[in-house]
């Protein structure tokens, strides 16, 4: 169970966004609980100034839902499908002027 040690982290590191799973947020059959967590995690986020991104959008359905909700951030297969994994390597640092 989480305790205060888990918002000591939102305290204490700074972050750009806030990321929630498009199926916690798009579900109908979500509890009040869960509908009491969802719209204090997006408070937080509008009262620190940080981005929140919908995850895992798939459906058009979902992306409707997210909007509805002010959440202007989103990505998931609804965007974008897997991609080929690259090598991530060394970097080159050599210049094309040489």
């Amino acid at each position: 169970m989480p305790g205060p040690e888990t918002f000591s982290y939102l305290r204490r590191f700074a972050f750009d966004f806030i990321k929630i799973e498009a199926e916690w947020l798009c579900d109908h059959k979500v509890s009040q609980r869960d509908r009491a967590f969802i719209d204090g995690l997006l408070t937080i986020a509008e009262t620190l100034g940080v981005a929140v991104i919908a995850h895992n959008i798939e459906t058009d359905s979902q992306l409707e839902l997210v909007r509805g909700l002010a959440i202007e951030l989103a990505q998931g297969y609804r965007f974008a499908g897997e991609v080929e994994a690259l090598p991530v390597g060394r970097p080159s640092y050599s210049s094309e002027a040489d």
